[in-house]
This record gives C-alpha cells, sequence and structure tokens, in this order.
C-alpha cells in the first residue's frame, strides 16, 4: 500500500496519514525513526522508503512500504520485540528468549546493532544486570545498570558494530546476566534493531588537464609530434549541503566524552557550507582542560548549563583537527581555527557532572539519545494533578536543538477509565483526540491501577509540552528519558 507524508505548514512536525487505514496512521504517528538514506523504521517493525522529496510547506510526498528485513537501497536490516519478560539470576551470560534476528549481506560490510529495554527487579536487592549485543560470534561492550531495592525499574540501551563481514547470513541477538548481588532480574519490554553499514560513494573529480603540445620540429622537415602530457590529478570530493556521516558522540565519564569510532571515517560539511572536515578515529574531549580538545579558550565552565560539541578544523591545514566544547549562547571563536560543525550536546548537571547517556546509531543527521539513569531522577512532572493542559519544561533534559522527547509515565488513575494526555505545546488537539492520550483498563469505578508506559512526542526549541489529567485526584509522574537531535 502507499501512504502520503505531509509536513504541517504551521510547524517542523510532520503528519502522515493512510486513506482507509487508520491504524497505519496510528503506528505512524507514535514515531518513527529516521534511519539513513531516506529511510523510516517504525518502532512496530515496518519500514518506510521514501521516493520523492519534501521541498516546501504542505508538499506531498508519497511513501512505500517495505517488509521488515528487506533491504533499503543496499542497507540490510532486522527487527524484533521482546515477545514475553525474560528472568535470569546468574552471573554468567545467557541468551534473551525471544529477543533476536538474522541479517542477510549481499556484500561484506559490518553490521550496527542497538537495544532498548526495561529491567525490573523482581526478587533480591542490590544486583546489577548486565546486557550486551552479539553479532554472529563478536561480542559487543556490557552495559551495566544497578538496581537497589526489590521491583526497582531502569530503563538503557546497549549497541554494537561488528567489523567488516564477509556476505552471508549472521545471528543478532541479547544477552543478560547478573554479574554482582543475589536477585532475580527481569528484562520486561525490549526492542532490538540492526543495519548494515555500507559507505555512501563521493562523486567523481573532475577530469585533469590535457598535455602541453610538442615544440615544432625545424625548417625545412616536419617535427615529431609532441608527447602526450600526463593525467591530471583527480578534482577534490565535495560533500552535499548538510552533509554528515559517523561523527558518533559518546560519553566517557563526568567530565570527559570522544566523537567518532575508532578505525572509522567521520565525514561531514561544515556549519557554513563551504567546507568539507573529515577525520578518521576518535577525538576526544575534557571540559576542565581550555581550547582544542576542551572547553573553549576564553570560556568558563558553569553548572546546569548545555555544551554544544564542535568538530573543528583549520582551512590552512596547519592545527589537527578537534573536538571542541561551546557554551550554548556562545559564538565559535577558537584561536587557529575557521571551520566547524555541531555533532551534539553535552549536559553539566547542578555538580557540574555530564549526564551520563547512551548514543543510538545513526549515519545521517538525526541522532538519539537516552540517558542511563534511573527514571525517577529524570522526571519533569513529579505528582501532576492539572486537569487543564499546562505547560511543562524539558530543558534540563533536551537542548534547543532536539525535535522531539522520549517519555515515560507513571500514572495512578482513581476512577472508572480515567486517563491523562500529552501534546506539544502549542497544539490544540483535545484530549480526546489526541494521539498521547493515554488510559489503563480499569474494571469498575473507584478501582486503582497503575500503567507505565513510555512514547515520543514532537518538540521544538521552547523545550516544553503540555500535560492534562481527567481527574485531580488521579497524579501522573513524567520522565524525560530521551530526545532526538538534528544536527
Amino acid at each position: 500500500m502507499s501512504v502520503t507524508l505531509r509536513r504541517s505548514p504551521s510547524g517542523p512536525f510532520v503528519d502522515v496519514s493512510a486513506p482507509g487505514d487508520p491504524q497505519m496512521k496510528a503506528r505512524a504517528n507514535s514515531g518513527p525513526v529516521l534511519g539513513p538514506r531516506g529511510a523510516i523504521h517504525f518502532l512496530d517493525g515496518t519500514n518506510i522508503s521514501i521516493t520523492a522529496a519534501d521541498d516546501a510547506p504542505g508538499d506531498e510526498v508519497e511513501i512505500t512500504i517495505d517488509a521488515v528485513g528487506s533491504t533499503v537501497g543496499n542497507l540490510e536490516t532486522a527487527y524484533d520485540t521482546l515477545d514475553a519478560p525474560f528472568s535470569t539470576s546468574g552471573s554468567g551470560w545467557v541468551d534473551v528468549t525471544g529477543l533476536s534476528g538474522s541479517i542477510t549481506l549481499a556484500e561484506p560490510a559490518a553490521v550496527w546493532a542497538v537495544a532498548q529495554f526495561e529491567l525490573e527487579t523482581s526478587s533480591g536487592s542490590n544486583s546489577t544486570a548486565g546486557v550486551r549485543i552479539v553479532i554472529d560470534t563478536s561480542n559487543g561492550p556490557e552495559m551495566q545498570r544497578f538496581l537497589p531495592g526489590t521491583n526497582d525499574r531502569g530503563l538503557g540501551g546497549a549497541e554494537h558494530r561488528s567489523g567488516v563481514l564477509p556476505a552471508g547470513t549472521y545471528t543478532v541477538k541479547v544477552q543478560m546476566r547478573v554479574p554482582t548481588g543475589a536477585a532475580t532480574l527481569q528484562m520486561t519490554e525490549a526492542q532490538l534493531f540492526a543495519i548494515s553499514e555500507n559507505g555512501a560513494q563521493g562523486p567523481t573529480g573532475a577530469t585533469g588537464a590535457t598535455g602541453a603540445t610538442g615544440p615544432t620540429g625545424p625548417t625545412g622537415a616536419t617535427g615529431a609530434p609532441g608527447a602526450t602530457g600526463p593525467t591530471g590529478p583527480a578534482g577534490p570530493v565535495q560533500y552535499p549541503a548538510g552533509y554528515i556521516h559517523g561523527a558518533r558522540l559518546l560519553w566517557l565519564s563526568t567530565s570527559t566524552g570522544s566523537v567518532g569510532d575508532a578505525g572509522q571515517l567521520s565525514a561531514m560539511r561544515d556549519a557554513g557550507d563551504s567546507f568539507d572536515i573529515s577525520f578518521t578515529g576518535v577525538l576526544s574531549f575534557d571540559i576542565t582542560t581550555s581550547g582544542p580538545g576542551g572547553l573553549q579558550t576564553g570560556s568558563s565552565e558553569a553548572a546546569s548549563t548545555w555544551y554544544e560539541v564542535h568538530v573543528i578544523a583549520d582551512s590552512l591545514a596547519i592545527n589537527p583537527t578537534a573536538a571542541l566544547l561551546i557554551p550554548y549562547g556562545t559564538a565559535f571563536s577558537e584561536p587557529g581555527y575557521d571551520k566547524n560543525r555541531r555533532v551534539g550536546w553535552m549536559r553539566n548537571d547542578s555538580l557540574s557532572t555530564f549526564k551520563k547517556f547512551d548514543t543510538m546509531p545513526g549515519l545521517g543527521s538525526r541522532r538519539r539519545y537516552f540517558y542511563d539513569l534511573v527514571y525517577n531522577a529524570l522526571y519533569v512532572v513529579s505528582n501532576g494533578t492539572a486537569t487543564t493542559p499546562t505547560a511543562i519544561s524539558c530543558a534540563t533534559r533536551a537542548p534547543p536543538t532536539c525535535t522531539e522527547v522520549w517519555l515515560h509515565y507513571r500514572y495512578q488513575p482513581t476512577g472508572n477509565f480515567d486517563d491523562f494526555f500529552v501534546r506539544p505545546t502549542g497544539s490544540a488537539v483535545a484530549r480526546v483526540n489526541s494521539p498521547w492520550d493515554i488510559q489503563p483498563s480499569v474494571a469498575s469505578t473507584g478501582v486503582s491501577d497503575e500503567v507505565r508506559c513510555g512514547t515520543p512526542v514532537p518538540c521544538d526549541d521552547s523545550q516544553s509540552i503540555d500535560y492534562a489529567v481527567q481527574s485531580a485526584g488521579g497524579p501522573v509522574w513524567i520522565s524525560c528519558s530521551g530526545y532526538t537531535d538534528e544536527v
């Protein structure tokens, strides 16, 4: 089937409609993840590839639906969700039942895989959960989450990139263990997504100049033809406007981070769209130092502040390419450097320490980040009882350039079919018509229930959303557990 993608005339949000298929529309509005080369991967596993360009507000673009695991361009994908909660209490690695997939490579390529999940202590306390992704026989790094009490819950993410694999079919799976403590830990919800990584080829360089004609022979005899000159050098490769590949931002410690991956090329067009920047490997930065590889010269570290992370370059090729932290609202100005491109954000909290996050793999300009913290440390609403749409700020959790926020809810209704809803600030959508209206199943009046779930909600540079509950007696707690950024 085909559906229509239309950019809203009033803002940066995208409306998706599917004539005759309201269920498809509901899935589309639940939050697509924009992948590389114009592919949209919905959270329910549906892949959608764009077949035309969207140039102006109100323009329509037809997009077509492909089956899960199909090839998009020369990229292959695999997707799976957890079929049922999975429990373990041992210190050794075990496969998470019902969370695996296979990916078939038509040509040699590397494979990126990422998992998002929720963990819960079903018995015991003071234990650590370990989660990793395995691609074929290659084990990914272990993500650990400490859960101090019984029935504690926490969100997390893990990722792994294989080396270049030969053509063939490979298994991608998630493993779990309990390295410390004596508790039974349960993975209650999870999604696994894998994609092959085939680098794009740059444009062909310009043809070299023709060699000079040989000299004319002496008078009276015809001179021999001159030799053909050597072929000129290939013309320079120029990246398209706004192009970026690689340059993945990672949290390393409370004061350090890095851009890029070991042995991998990162390439981008600069912020002024006048210069190509590229480097291979990792650029590290430390906010306690000044200049390239640290905080911009002349700036001082401050608590509760957003810092832009830039890759900076010298167009004269005298100074090496480096990473640089710039306080939000401060113009780029670093001695010896004249080109820059923002690749992400770091948040300094009230204790002047970077908030820990996990980065979802991305090859284009759309990047997703999830905080590696328990959800009650990320509240933007606590015990909220507003019964009319009320704006709440996500400015301490999502940066000014975010395009959507990922919200986690805990709701305790008191009456039959009580509900609550959220919406983008400035939207006029009513509660009963909101795609973000959430209602638990309560069989009879007065029976208390609790719902815990999460959804993405569009957000702009206001860093704000609205919420309301149906009854003041049914409070809601809302955590901002992550965000999507456009670099």
